[in-house]
Protein backbone atom coordinates (compact mmCIF):
# COMPACT_ATOMS: atom_id res chain seq x y z
CA UNK A 1 0.00 0.00 0.00
CA UNK A 2 1.10 3.40 -0.95
CA UNK A 3 0.06 6.54 0.61
CA UNK A 4 1.16 10.32 0.82
CA UNK A 5 4.04 10.87 2.95
CA UNK A 6 3.13 11.33 6.88
CA UNK A 7 5.36 14.48 8.49
CA UNK A 8 4.21 13.25 12.02
CA UNK A 9 2.10 11.62 14.51
CA UNK A 10 0.51 12.40 17.54
CA UNK A 11 0.96 10.11 20.90
CA UNK A 12 -0.09 10.78 24.14
CA UNK A 13 -1.47 14.29 22.72
CA UNK A 14 2.08 15.53 21.54
CA UNK A 15 2.76 15.69 17.89
CA UNK A 16 6.37 13.19 17.47
CA UNK A 17 9.05 14.15 14.34
CA UNK A 18 8.52 11.35 11.65
CA UNK A 19 11.94 9.71 12.98
CA UNK A 20 10.73 8.72 16.25
CA UNK A 21 7.11 7.09 16.85
CA UNK A 22 7.12 5.44 20.02
CA UNK A 23 5.86 2.66 22.13
CA UNK A 24 5.56 2.28 25.89
CA UNK A 25 6.81 -0.99 27.40
CA UNK A 26 7.93 -2.72 30.63
CA UNK A 27 11.04 -4.77 31.37
CA UNK A 28 12.41 -3.55 28.16
CA UNK A 29 16.00 -3.81 26.77
CA UNK A 30 16.03 -0.98 24.46
CA UNK A 31 16.96 1.99 27.17
CA UNK A 32 16.26 2.71 30.48
CA UNK A 33 13.66 5.12 29.68
CA UNK A 34 11.20 2.03 28.29
CA UNK A 35 10.33 2.81 25.32
CA UNK A 36 11.28 1.70 21.97
CA UNK A 37 11.79 3.33 19.11
CA UNK A 38 10.70 3.16 15.74
CA UNK A 39 12.41 4.85 12.56
CA UNK A 40 9.88 6.14 10.18
CA UNK A 41 11.65 4.83 6.96
CA UNK A 42 11.38 5.99 3.53
CA UNK A 43 9.63 3.38 0.85
CA UNK A 44 12.03 1.81 -1.36
CA UNK A 45 11.41 1.12 -5.54
CA UNK A 46 9.48 -2.35 -5.18
CA UNK A 47 9.92 -2.97 -9.11
CA UNK A 48 10.83 -7.26 -8.75
CA UNK A 49 13.55 -8.88 -11.02
CA UNK A 50 13.34 -11.57 -13.38
CA UNK A 51 14.30 -11.96 -17.30
CA UNK A 52 13.26 -12.86 -20.23
CA UNK A 53 9.97 -12.68 -22.56
CA UNK A 54 6.82 -14.84 -21.90
CA UNK A 55 3.66 -14.66 -23.93
CA UNK A 56 1.12 -11.96 -22.21
CA UNK A 57 -1.25 -13.73 -19.78
CA UNK A 58 -3.66 -10.95 -19.36
CA UNK A 59 -3.15 -10.09 -15.61
CA UNK A 60 -3.98 -6.16 -15.87
CA UNK A 61 -4.02 -3.88 -12.97
CA UNK A 62 -4.23 0.23 -11.61
CA UNK A 63 -1.13 0.81 -9.88
CA UNK A 64 -1.37 2.76 -6.59
CA UNK A 65 2.37 3.91 -7.19
CA UNK A 66 2.60 5.41 -10.63
CA UNK A 67 -1.32 5.88 -11.05
CA UNK A 68 -1.16 4.18 -14.86
CA UNK A 69 -3.25 1.18 -15.43
CA UNK A 70 -0.55 -1.95 -16.59
CA UNK A 71 -2.33 -3.86 -19.08
CA UNK A 72 -1.40 -8.06 -19.94
CA UNK A 73 1.48 -8.29 -17.13
CA UNK A 74 3.06 -11.86 -17.29
CA UNK A 75 5.47 -11.79 -14.25
CA UNK A 76 8.89 -10.91 -16.11
CA UNK A 77 11.25 -7.73 -15.41
CA UNK A 78 10.07 -5.84 -18.25
CA UNK A 79 6.29 -6.40 -17.39
CA UNK A 80 5.94 -7.26 -13.55
CA UNK A 81 2.92 -8.29 -11.42
CA UNK A 82 1.59 -6.14 -8.85
CA UNK A 83 3.31 -6.46 -5.88
CA UNK A 84 0.95 -8.43 -3.19
CA UNK A 85 1.07 -6.60 0.24
CA UNK A 86 -0.55 -6.69 3.52
CA UNK A 87 -1.47 -3.83 5.37
CA UNK A 88 0.33 -5.11 8.52
CA UNK A 89 0.86 -7.78 10.37
CA UNK A 90 -2.08 -10.41 11.23
CA UNK A 91 -2.08 -9.80 14.99
CA UNK A 92 -2.78 -5.98 14.11
CA UNK A 93 -5.73 -6.43 11.24
CA UNK A 94 -7.66 -8.43 14.64
CA UNK A 95 -7.38 -5.31 15.92
CA UNK A 96 -9.80 -2.82 16.79
CA UNK A 97 -9.30 1.13 15.38
CA UNK A 98 -9.12 1.77 19.09
CA UNK A 99 -6.46 -0.68 19.95
CA UNK A 100 -4.48 0.46 17.35
CA UNK A 101 -4.56 3.82 18.34
CA UNK A 102 -2.92 2.90 22.05
CA UNK A 103 -1.57 -0.12 21.20
CA UNK A 104 0.63 -0.22 18.14
CA UNK A 105 2.90 2.23 16.12
CA UNK A 106 3.53 0.80 12.22
CA UNK A 107 4.92 2.50 9.06
CA UNK A 108 5.08 0.58 5.50
CA UNK A 109 7.91 -1.87 7.03
CA UNK A 110 7.95 -1.90 10.54
CA UNK A 111 5.42 -2.18 13.15
CA UNK A 112 5.03 -2.46 16.86
CA UNK A 113 2.22 -3.95 19.20
CA UNK A 114 2.14 -3.85 23.02
CA UNK A 115 0.59 -7.04 24.36
CA UNK A 116 0.29 -5.59 27.41
CA UNK A 117 3.71 -7.83 29.24
CA UNK A 118 6.03 -6.66 26.06
CA UNK A 119 6.03 -5.41 22.53
CA UNK A 120 6.35 -7.58 19.78
CA UNK A 121 8.59 -6.45 16.93
CA UNK A 122 7.57 -6.83 13.20
CA UNK A 123 9.16 -6.06 10.40
CA UNK A 124 8.40 -6.23 5.94
CA UNK A 125 10.29 -7.45 3.78
CA UNK A 126 10.20 -9.36 -0.25
CA UNK A 127 9.32 -12.97 -0.45
CA UNK A 128 9.83 -14.28 -4.16
CA UNK A 129 8.05 -17.54 -5.63
CA UNK A 130 9.50 -18.22 -8.88
CA UNK A 131 7.14 -19.29 -11.67
CA UNK A 132 8.58 -22.77 -12.74
CA UNK A 133 10.58 -22.95 -16.12
CA UNK A 134 10.05 -19.65 -16.10
CA UNK A 135 12.01 -15.81 -15.82
CA UNK A 136 8.94 -14.42 -13.86
CA UNK A 137 8.81 -13.74 -10.66
CA UNK A 138 5.48 -13.64 -8.12
CA UNK A 139 6.15 -11.22 -5.24
CA UNK A 140 5.05 -10.68 -1.94
CA UNK A 141 5.55 -8.74 0.75
CA UNK A 142 4.31 -10.09 4.01
CA UNK A 143 5.51 -9.49 7.77
CA UNK A 144 7.54 -11.29 9.96
CA UNK A 145 8.00 -11.32 13.83
CA UNK A 146 10.84 -11.00 14.74
CA UNK A 147 13.13 -11.02 18.57
CA UNK A 148 13.23 -7.46 20.14
CA UNK A 149 17.10 -7.65 19.55
CA UNK A 150 17.11 -8.14 16.02
CA UNK A 151 14.53 -5.71 15.57
CA UNK A 152 16.11 -2.95 17.52
CA UNK A 153 19.45 -4.22 15.23
CA UNK A 154 17.99 -3.76 12.01
CA UNK A 155 16.61 -0.29 13.15
CA UNK A 156 20.07 1.20 14.18
CA UNK A 157 21.65 0.14 10.88
CA UNK A 158 18.84 0.70 8.39
CA UNK A 159 20.59 3.02 6.29
CA UNK A 160 23.83 2.21 6.93
CA UNK A 161 25.05 0.41 2.72
CA UNK A 162 28.08 -1.80 4.51
CA UNK A 163 25.66 -3.30 7.20
CA UNK A 164 24.24 -6.79 6.05
CA UNK A 165 22.07 -8.19 8.72
CA UNK A 166 21.30 -11.89 9.06
CA UNK A 167 17.92 -12.81 11.21
CA UNK A 168 15.17 -15.37 12.22
CA UNK A 169 11.57 -14.96 12.20
CA UNK A 170 7.98 -16.11 12.04
CA UNK A 171 6.06 -15.33 9.39
CA UNK A 172 3.06 -12.80 10.35
CA UNK A 173 0.91 -12.56 7.57
CA UNK A 174 -1.44 -15.38 5.99
CA UNK A 175 -0.34 -15.74 2.18
CA UNK A 176 -2.59 -16.27 -0.57
CA UNK A 177 -2.68 -20.23 -0.96
CA UNK A 178 -1.47 -21.08 2.48
CA UNK A 179 -3.98 -19.89 4.92
CA UNK A 180 -2.05 -21.88 7.61
CA UNK A 181 1.28 -19.67 6.62
CA UNK A 182 1.34 -18.00 10.52
CA UNK A 183 4.91 -18.90 12.31
CA UNK A 184 6.31 -20.93 9.34
CA UNK A 185 9.90 -20.24 10.80
CA UNK A 186 11.72 -17.75 7.81
CA UNK A 187 15.31 -15.86 8.10
CA UNK A 188 15.74 -12.21 6.71
CA UNK A 189 18.15 -10.67 5.46
CA UNK A 190 18.54 -6.91 5.62
CA UNK A 191 21.42 -5.41 3.49
CA UNK A 192 21.81 -1.67 4.50
CA UNK A 193 19.42 0.72 3.13
CA UNK A 194 17.51 -2.12 1.24
CA UNK A 195 14.25 -4.09 1.84
CA UNK A 196 14.52 -7.08 3.88
CA UNK A 197 14.58 -10.40 1.68
CA UNK A 198 12.78 -13.09 3.44
CA UNK A 199 13.30 -17.10 2.98
CA UNK A 200 11.54 -20.04 4.55
CA UNK A 201 13.84 -21.93 6.40
CA UNK A 202 15.02 -25.27 4.70
CA UNK A 203 14.32 -26.70 8.29
CA UNK A 204 10.20 -26.72 7.77
CA UNK A 205 8.50 -29.22 6.19
CA UNK A 206 5.67 -26.22 5.25
CA UNK A 207 5.12 -26.43 1.44
CA UNK A 208 5.83 -22.95 1.08
CA UNK A 209 9.93 -23.99 1.53
CA UNK A 210 9.11 -25.97 -1.43
CA UNK A 211 7.64 -23.43 -3.48
CA UNK A 212 10.28 -20.78 -2.76
CA UNK A 213 13.27 -23.24 -4.10
CA UNK A 214 11.19 -25.43 -6.72
CA UNK A 215 8.86 -22.36 -8.08
CA UNK A 216 5.22 -22.74 -8.63
CA UNK A 217 3.11 -23.08 -11.72
CA UNK A 218 1.70 -19.97 -13.56
CA UNK A 219 -1.88 -21.00 -12.90
CA UNK A 220 -1.28 -20.67 -9.71
CA UNK A 221 0.21 -17.81 -9.64
CA UNK A 222 -2.26 -15.97 -11.39
CA UNK A 223 -4.51 -17.53 -9.39
CA UNK A 224 -3.19 -16.50 -6.21
CA UNK A 225 -2.80 -12.77 -7.64
CA UNK A 226 -6.94 -12.69 -8.83
CA UNK A 227 -7.98 -13.42 -5.23
CA UNK A 228 -5.87 -10.61 -3.81
CA UNK A 229 -6.92 -8.09 -6.39
CA UNK A 230 -10.86 -8.68 -5.88
CA UNK A 231 -9.77 -8.32 -1.82
CA UNK A 232 -8.26 -4.88 -2.98
CA UNK A 233 -10.72 -2.60 -4.61
CA UNK A 234 -7.83 0.07 -5.12
CA UNK A 235 -6.98 -2.65 -8.00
Amino acid sequence: MVGCPVMCRAYGGIALPPQSIVVHTTGSRAAPTSLLSLRWLASHGRAPSGGGAMEMTGIDFDCVGCGRRHEGTDGTEHRPWPLIEFEGPEAYLRMSPWERLFRSRSTEELCLIDNGRSVDCYLSGFLSLPVRGEQALLVLQPWVRVDERDYLDLVEHWEQPAHRGEYCGTLASRLPGHPDSLSVPVRVTAPGGLPPIIVPETGSDHPLVTEAREGVSRQEAELRLRSMMLEDPRR
